[in-house]
């Protein structure tokens, strides 16, 4: 098993069942820096069948249980979970305001990102407030550049969305509202 949440999101949980044998069985979790199942550090308090790992340090640990049972003795190990914490996405380019006369050359708006999981999903709203409630999609502008129409006088507001298409929970992206003119 892998997972790759993002810094500081709703893991999912690590989870074993054992059956067979004589006895009740007991757990204890471990976290390692390397892919094995046999020199991790037993992790205080993992004593369940599952186990939630902490997502508030970037970076690959792996995690694995060792079940003992009762009564006859006996252990087993489970292999190695391993969890890639990501660094959470950031916008590193916002759509900048531009003056345009009627029926002159827009300025391009555009948007970017760094770090996420995921494949992003662009779309671009306008609005006639400067806000982002009550938005509208706009049809087709669905990629990490909008050109607006400057067909119609007027003032109009102009932001753009990211959305990560994974279960990472590294959230979504809303970029600063541009005003067009």
């Amino acid at each position: 098993m892998a997972a790759s949440p993002c810094e500081n999101a709703i893991p999912a949980d690590l989870s074993v069942t054992a059956s067979g044998g004589i006895g009740t069985y007991s757990y204890q979790w471990y976290s390692n820096t390397i892919n094995n199942n046999s020199t991790g550090t037993a992790i205080t308090g993992a004593t369940n069948s599952n186990y939630t790992p902490p997502t508030n340090i970037v970076g690959t640990m792996y995690y694995y249980v060792v079940i003992n049972q009762s009564g006859s003795g006996c252990s087993t190990k489970s292999n190695t979970a391993e969890v890639k914490v990501n660094v959470p996405p950031t916008m590193t380019t916002q759509p900048v305001s531009s003056t345009v006369c009627e029926g002159g050359t827009p300025t391009l708006l555009s948007v970017g990102y760094v770090n996420g999981v995921g494949t992003p999903t662009y779309q671009w709203f306008v609005n006639t407030t400067n806000t982002t409630v009550g938005a509208s999609p706009i049809t087709g502008a669905t990629g990490s550049t909008f050109s607006p129409p400057s067909l119609t006088a007027g003032v109009f507001y102009y932001f753009a969305t990211i959305t990560f298409t994974s279960a990472s929970g590294c959230g979504n992206l809303t970029s600063d509202i541009a005003t067009g003119f």
